[in-house]
């Protein structure tokens, strides 16, 4: 006797709220994070950052101390793009 594979589509209703893509959110990792604002981004939803944790800060200080405020926006540029936010504003510092 030989088995067969037999496939069917079948519709499924799921109920998804906001509670449940918040408490993905917030479980999620970055990666998965990662996706979502790469996702909301190419749909033209840009999230905005509205608080810097205590490492960030302390590197962008950091680095502005040691390299300049431009090395400073411009890492701070790539990190935003490689999430999907751009950096529009240019630096131009005066010796």
């Amino acid at each position: 006797m030989s088995k067969a594979t037999i496939y069917k589509n079948i519709d499924v209703e799921i109920e998804i709220d906001l509670n449940d893509v918040t408490e993905f959110i917030s479980e999620a990792n970055q990666v998965d994070l990662d996706g979502v604002a790469k996702a909301l981004a190419s749909h033209g939803i840009h999230s905005t950052l509205t608080s810097l944790d205590a490492a960030t800060v302390r590197h962008l200080i950091e680095r502005a101390n040691i390299f300049g405020f431009a090395d400073m926006l411009d890492d701070l540029k790539r990190e935003g793009e490689r999430i999907g936010v751009f950096l529009k504003a240019e630096v131009k510092v005066n010796a």
